[in-house]
């Protein structure tokens, strides 16, 4: 119960920080560069209730016209998930180089936000 309270916490802790550093550079227009996203260990590119909502977040500051991409390593969101844990670290980089390079909306660059183990490899 006390890890479950933990790890709700950080997520909003999260939130609200990305909220205040959207809010304080003042990102919104329709200029804005895409904004590339890579989980921790545990989450998934998608899951609704931390990437997902974090994406929508972006998207609502940034502007309808802004481009996120989150990272997935892997076919599904459970490979995901399954791979954060137990596939090679070095695999996971190439995989996700790869998917920025063959990426046209990134080809002119892009700002990164990573999280937890997304974060030291970005």
């Amino acid at each position: 119960m006390h890890q479950k309270g933990f790890y709700l916490n950080n997520f909003v802790l999260i939130c609200l920080t990305i909220w205040v550093f959207i809010d304080r550079i003042n990102l919104i227009n329709a200029d804005s560069p895409p904004v590339v996203l890579w989980h921790g260990m545990g989450d998934s590119c998608c899951n609704p209730f931390s990437l997902g909502k974090i994406i929508k977040i972006l998207q609502k500051n940034l502007g309808t016209n802004s481009y996120v991409k989150s990272l997935q390593i892997g076919k599904s969101f459970e490979q995901d998930v399954k791979n954060s844990f137990f596939m090679n670290i070095n695999l996971q980089v190439v995989d996700a180089c790869k998917q920025i390079a063959a990426d046209p909306k990134l080809a002119n660059g892009y700002n990164a936000i990573g999280f937890s183990q997304g974060a030291q490899f970005l």
